[in-house]
Formats: C-alpha cells, structure tokens, sequence
C-alpha cells in the first residue's frame, strides 16, 4: 500500500515508518478497500504537511473490549509536520 505514496516521500526525503504493538496480531477481518482508504488519506495529508527531511509514523495497534469479546484495530498516523490549529481540531470530525 505505502508504494502508493513512495514518488513523494523519496522526493521529499520523508521516512515512514511502521510500527506494529501487537505481533501476534496477524489476520483482520475489515473492507480491506475502505481501510486502505482511510490509511492512503492520513499518510497523504500528513506528507503534504511533512517539512523535507521528516518522517511519518504508522502505528497499528488491538484493543479488546472484554465486554463484547471482540478486539478492535487502532490505526494512529503521526507526523513531523506543522500539526493543526488547537481552534481548528473541533471542525474535524
């Protein structure tokens, strides 16, 4: 998937970086398509605010909710980039 956006991050000398805090987390059952969706825009708004030189972080990580026997996937894209507004973080979702 991060080919996808590998012309710009070589071109701006921007490293990704991946980060799994789960190992044994190997198989997800999600719309694979949406998913990549979602992760191909963070990773593109956060190149587009990444200074030359930066880097981008990808971390993947489970959350078990012991009440519904299940586990969720939190995806977190950070950045080196100017960040946003403290007035505009409301406006976001």
């Amino acid at each position: 998937m991060l080919e996808m956006v590998e012309d710009k991050t070589n071109m701006k000398k921007i490293e990704i970086l991946t980060e799994f805090k789960d190992p044994t987390m190997t198989t997800i059952k999600t719309d694979k398509k949406r998913l990549t969706q979602v992760i191909l825009n963070l990773v593109s708004n956060a190149l587009k605010f990444t200074m030359r030189d930066g880097n981008i972080k990808i971390c993947i990580s489970d959350i078990k909710d012991q009440h519904n026997n299940v586990t969720h996937v939190k995806v977190t894209v950070a950045d080196t980039g100017i960040g946003i507004k403290n007035e505009d973080k409301p406006k976001l979702f």
